[in-house]
C-alpha cells in the first residue's frame, strides 16, 4: 500500500536554531503508530509541518498524495479538511460562548462549506460521535466550562465528524486523569477497530500508547533514533535515554508502563506487573 506521509531530507529551522531534520518518513495508510519523545524532541513542530501550519524545507514532503511545500493557502485549507488535528494546547475561553454540540458540528461545516447548513444526517453524525466518546451528557454545556480532558474529547468528536482520512492527537492525555486516561486509551483502540483510521499520535508517556499501535517512532533532539515494532523499539537503552536509570519499563498485551526501578524485585512490583 502506497504511503499517505512521504518525507524525504527534510529539515526545519527557526531562527537559526534547527528544530527538525528527518532523513526519511514514512506512513501507510490504515498504520496506528506512536512518536514519543522528551519535551523539545520536535513532536509537535512534525504535526505541524504534516498540517501546513509550519515551513520546512525537504526533497520530499507529500500528505495524502499531495505535496505541501509551496501550497496556497487555499490549497492548506482544503488539505487539512482531510486531517484530523488535536493540537497539545487547547484554547480555553471562546469568543462566543458556543456548547459542545455546536464546536462538534463544526467539523461537518468543514466539508460541507461554511455558509451550507447542516440536514438531519449531519445532525445524526454529531449525535453518533458525541455517543461513541461519551460525551452526550455535554452536549448543551459550554464548550469554555470543560475540563481539559473533556475538551479534547470534544475536539476528538468534531475530527470526527470531518470524516478525516488522518488523525493526529498530539500529547492526547494532557490535563487527564489516570483514569480518563485509560477511558480515552480504549477509546483510540475501539475508533481503530471501526473504521482502520490512520492515527498518529506523539506523546512523552508509554502509557498513553493504545494496544491497536505497532509501531513506535523515538524522537531525540529533533532526530529519529529509532522506528519500528514496539517490542524492538522500546529497549533498555532507548528507556534509560528517555527517562533515566530509575524506571523499568513494563509490558503486556502491547500496552507499556514505567515504574520506579526499586519496584522490580519487590512484591509490589509484581502485583503491577500482573495487573498490566
Amino acid at each position: 500500500m502506497e504511503p499517505i506521509i512521504r518525507i524525504e531530507n527534510l529539515c526545519c529551522l527557526h531562527r537559526g536554531k534547527t528544530l527538525l531534520t528527518i532523513d526519511r518518513f514514512d506512513v501507510r495508510r490504515g498504520e496506528v503508530l506512536a512518536i514519543l519523545g522528551p519535551n523539545g524532541a520536535g513532536k509537535s513542530t512534525l504535526f505541524k509541518i504534516l498540517c501546513g501550519m509550519r515551513s520546512a524545507r525537504a526533497d520530499t514532503l507529500e500528505i495524502l498524495d499531495t505535496p505541501i511545500q509551496n501550497l496556497s493557502r487555499w490549497s492548506k485549507d482544503r488539505l487539512r479538511v482531510r486531517i484530523g488535528y488535536i493540537p497539545q494546547e487547547l484554547a480555553g475561553k471562546c469568543e462566543m460562548p458556543l456548547t459542545v454540540r455546536e464546536i462538534v458540528a463544526i467539523g461537518q461545516t468543514g466539508r460541507k462549506g461554511l455558509f451550507r447548513r447542516l440536514g438531519r444526517d449531519d445532525r445524526k453524525k454529531v449525535d453518533h460521535w458525541l455517543d461513541f466518546l461519551k460525551i452526550s451528557h455535554l452536549a448543551d454545556r459550554p464548550y469554555g466550562e470543560l475540563s481539559g480532558g473533556e475538551m479534547r474529547r470534544v475536539l476528538l468528536a468534531k475530527a470526527m465528524v470531518q470524516q478525516p482520512e488522518l488523525l493526529l492527537l498530539d500529547e492526547p492525555a494532557s490535563h487527564m486523569d489516570l483514569q480518563t486516561r485509560e477511558q480515552l486509551v480504549e477509546l483510540l483502540d475501539e475508533l481503530y477497530r471501526q473504521t482502520g483510521l490512520t492515527i498518529l499520535l506523539v506523546s512523552h508517556e508509554v502509557e498513553i500508547i493504545p494496544a491497536c499501535c505497532r509501531r513506535i517512532v523515538l524522537l531525540h533532539q529533533g532526530s529519529i533514533i529509532a522506528d519500528g515494532p514496539s517490542q524492538i523499539v522500546l529497549t533498555a537503552e532507548h528507556v534509560k535515554t528517555f527517562y533515566g536509570n530509575n524506571v523499568t519499563l513494563l509490558a503486556r498485551h502491547n500496552r507499556f508502563m514505567l515504574v520506579p526501578r526499586i519496584l522490580e524485585n519487590t512484591p509490589t512490583g509484581s502485583t503491577v506487573k500482573k495487573s498490566l
